[in-house]
């Protein structure tokens, strides 16, 4: 090109004539101050980093754009504008919103999330008289106040209530401020006054029993009144032999025989009171005749004659059975109190503990505070020795008809004593059998024991002699993944990586400012959260989502070098891995990093 520079002085210009630039300090052309005509293009535009900020441009002269040494970020300023920072523009949040479980029953939430991964929630409390729900996106606030209407009855001589119509009458027909003593009304009424009678002491005191008129069966003869005093009150007269002052009698056989035949029902508690041995037993016989017909003895329980529920209730008011016999069978077995009436519906106020539904499947619940949460099969006799059978669960497609001295049966679960009772011990191991196989006998074949889903912890270790074969994925208690020196590469400056072992320490380097990038495998089954560098200064790290199959990056978060940087969560998949882009400066130290993860 064609430059009329003097002294480092001038315009440069093209071949064709075209201004290019001014330079207007003299310098090395590096650190010259020039002016650019027009557009300018370059495949790099870098600016050098610098401990102070430079001084503001007059009026007229533009502006400036620097980096800071402190943090490595770019910044302009001019005599109009302020110092604004470059590499922080365009950094917005995009936010979504969705419904969410409340913290407690009577709440839900609704949920903005930032493309940031950032939430903040507003709650939603039912309040006195509502419920709550959430279903997807969808809240419903639920009135759960009941209309009540009181209902008054008619008053009677021993409680208030409503006037009746009769009563309301009765009040029409007397007089106001009606006195029972007025001698008008008393005269009008048939009665005599005391100021109507001129012998009023002798009428008074006249005897009135010898006034009344005999009944016509005649008077009481002496001694009837203390007969009758000496009968009790309810006696009958068809107790043909009364002996003895405990009242026992013998009634005739006809009485008998309907005592103890037929059908019974008593209206009324049926209380059975124990003979001399302290029992009290209640037999229930449908084999009278001991043949060996069907016979089918039954306990049931009838509320409002359907056959419902019942409960064994003891002594104590605790009740530990009932037996739900619905129209589709069963039976549960239930615990609790109730109060001394027997008031409390046991049914309601019982906690179940083991029901067996019409298909045979028993379920046994529990609480964390229950001592006893399961199945439990003991062997009693001292005599245990190793290897011998504890007991097992056997199931069965066939009749059911299993010898006692084999588990024969489709499949088996057996327990065998590792340790002699005598010992105190009560070590065991498992065996998990096929049909046929002796109890003594730990042969087992190739389908024996096939593991589909196993959600449980192994501590004590786990052998296998033969092949393992795992549908899905071995998700190891880990998390957090090491990212080591070897797993960063330098990037095209043309420049390696290499560790710096000038001292008695070793670090990772690049050359100059050329950058580094790790590369990083998500474990199947687990998802990327966080990554963090650790180095010696606080450079600029950006982490991508990349594919062994694709050139393309998405980015899930920047941060910088020494701080735990919380990206957009990785899940694991077939392709794809964490790539990280480390910016440091010349010299800067890498030590390594951590990536966090969590089961997906």
């Amino acid at each position: 090109m064609k430059s009329p520079i003097k002294k480092s002085i001038g315009e440069v210009v093209t071949d064709y004539g075209a201004r290019v630039m001014k330079v207007f300090k003299k310098g090395l052309l590096g650190r010259s101050l020039f002016d650019f005509y027009g557009e300018v293009k370059a495949d790099n535009l870098r600016t050098k980093e610098s401990s102070t900020v430079p001084n503001t441009p007059v009026d007229g002269d533009g502006g400036v754009m620097y980096t800071k040494s402190s943090d490595g970020k770019l910044y302009y300023k001019s005599n109009e504008v302020s110092e604004v920072e470059l590499s922080s523009q365009g950094t917005n949040t995009t936010y979504s919103v969705s419904c969410v479980d409340g913290d407690n029953s009577d709440e839900e939430k609704i949920r903005l999330t930032g493309s940031d991964s950032s939430t903040d929630d507003v709650v939603l409390e039912a309040g006195t008289g509502l419920s709550i729900a959430r279903n997807s996106d969808k809240i419903t606030f639920t009135n759960t106040v009941t209309d009540t209407n009181t209902t008054y009855s008619e008053a009677t001589g021993s409680s208030e209530g409503l006037m009746s119509i009769a009563h309301h009458d009765k009040l029409d027909g007397i007089e106001s401020n009606a006195d029972v003593t007025d001698t008008t009304n008393v005269t009008a009424a048939g009665a005599l006054m005391d100021s109507e009678l001129t012998d009023l002491a002798g009428v008074k005191g006249v005897t009135i029993s010898t006034l009344q008129v005999k009944p016509s069966e005649g008077a009481f003869a002496n001694g009837d009144k203390t007969k009758l005093d000496g009968i009790a009150a309810g006696a009958t007269a068809d107790q043909t032999n009364v002996t003895g002052s405990s009242g026992s009698c013998t009634g005739n056989a006809a009485t008998a025989t309907a005592l103890t035949s037929g059908d019974k029902t008593i209206s009324g508690d049926l209380t059975v009171t124990s003979g001399t041995s302290g029992d009290a037993t209640l037999i229930i016989s449908a084999d009278t005749d001991n043949n060996d017909e069907n016979d089918s003895p039954r306990l049931w329980f009838k509320a409002d004659g359907d056959i419902t529920q019942g409960a064994i209730q003891h002594k104590d008011n605790t009740f530990d059975f009932i037996s739900n016999v619905s129209a589709n069978g069963g039976i549960r077995f239930l615990t609790g109190t109730t109060n001394n009436t027997g008031t409390t519906n046991p049914e309601t106020s019982a906690t179940e503990k083991m029901k067996i539904d019409p298909a045979g499947l028993v379920t046994i619940t529990h609480t964390a505070a229950d001592s006893g949460n399961g199945l439990l099969i003991v062997r009693s006799d001292t005599s245990t020795t190793t290897n011998d059978l504890l007991g097992a669960i056997g199931f069965d497609s066939t009749d059911g008809n299993v010898p006692s001295s084999t588990l024969e049966g489709s499949a088996y679960i057996a327990a065998y004593a590792s340790e002699t009772h005598s010992t105190g011990d009560k070590g065991g191991y498992l065996t998990f059998g096929v049909s046929p196989i002796n109890q003594n006998d730990d042969t087992v074949s190739t389908e024996a024991l096939r593991v589909t889903e196993l959600l449980t912890t192994v501590t004590g270790g786990l052998s296998v002699g033969g092949d393992l074969t795992v549908t899905g994925n071995i998700l190891p208690s880990i998390t957090e993944v090491k990212i080591l020196p070897r797993d960063f590469i330098p990037d095209d400056a043309g420049r390696p990586a290499m560790i710096d072992d000038t001292g008695s320490d070793r670090w990772l380097e690049s050359h100059g400012t050329a950058k580094l990038y790790a590369n990083v495998e998500i474990p199947q089954g687990f998802r990327a959260t966080h990554v963090h560098i650790y180095g010696s200064a606080t450079s600029a790290i950006t982490v991508y989502e990349a594919d062994v199959n694709s050139k393309t990056v998405t980015s899930k978060g920047s941060g910088h070098i020494g701080t735990n940087l919380d990206i957009t969560d990785v899940t694991a998949d077939a392709t794809n891995y964490i790539l990280i882009e480390l910016a440091q400066a010349s010299g800067e130290e890498v030590y390594g990093g951590i990536m966090t993860i969590t089961t997906a």
